[in-house]
């Protein structure tokens, strides 16, 4: 058969938003369900289940077989492995996310309710992270923040030898984590952060770098 004609119906209880297929073979679907779905056989073989860590995605976008997007009530989600494990990535709004497309692996829009638009030119990456050199450090390291103590900005810097996600986030001093200023998939390098505790009260506060096995903690001082 020719057209639609050839398509099946497949899980009738679940209702699908949005497929996006890399090649001929390699795919996924998302619905309102926690999973998202992909076959490696153009869907002749059938779709395996992958878990996302949140319910309901809207829509998606792959970059490649390995990494690609998800967006919805809860925000955007990330894998760099397939679908097999997804991460949340910092997000502009907390409004719900309904679309997403990339033009290439830099330039991307994100649209969503009550008139979200969102755009990227660097990947998606966060604009308070900047690089700091081309180098690739040899080690994992989080450096001191600076100024410290500050008032009521500072900065942090970190080196990360290799590929993977990495997570910094500011604590008070009861240990409740108040921001998170990285929650990416980051290249080697060193780089800087920008943070302002204008909104908090002085006092100390501790920052926390995890990057693959590398998890490191450091004490600041705010005095306004």
């Amino acid at each position: 058969e020719r057209g639609y004609g050839s398509y099946m119906s497949w899980s009738p209880n679940i209702a699908y938003y949005d497929v996006f297929f890399v090649d001929n073979n390699t795919g996924w679907v998302t619905g309102n369900s926690a999973f998202i779905r992909k076959t490696t056989s153009g869907g002749a073989l059938g779709w395996t289940q992958q878990l996302l860590p949140y319910e309901n995605g809207f829509a998606l976008h792959f970059f490649s077989s390995t990494d690609g997007r998800v967006v919805g009530p809860n925000g955007i989600m990330r894998t760099i492995n397939g679908g097999t494990n997804w991460f949340l990535e910092t997000s502009p709004t907390n409004q719900q996310l309904n679309g997403i497309f990339f033009t290439g692996s830099d330039t991307g829009y994100i649209c969503g309710s009550n008139g979200v638009l969102l755009k990227t030119v660097n990947g998606g990456q966060v604009t308070n992270i900047s690089p700091v050199t081309n180098e690739i450090p040899r080690n994992f390291s989080l450096s001191q923040n600076y100024p410290n103590p500050f008032n009521p900005a500072t900065n942090f810097e970190f080196s990360i030898p290799i590929t993977g996600f990495v997570n910094l986030a500011v604590f008070d001093i009861l240990g409740r984590e108040i921001e998170t200023l990285v929650n990416d998939y980051l290249k080697p390098g060193t780089y800087k952060v920008d943070w302002s505790a204008e909104k908090y009260p002085s006092g100390i506060y501790f920052y926390r770098i995890s990057a693959g096995a590398f998890t490191e903690t450091k004490k600041m001082m705010f005095v306004k």
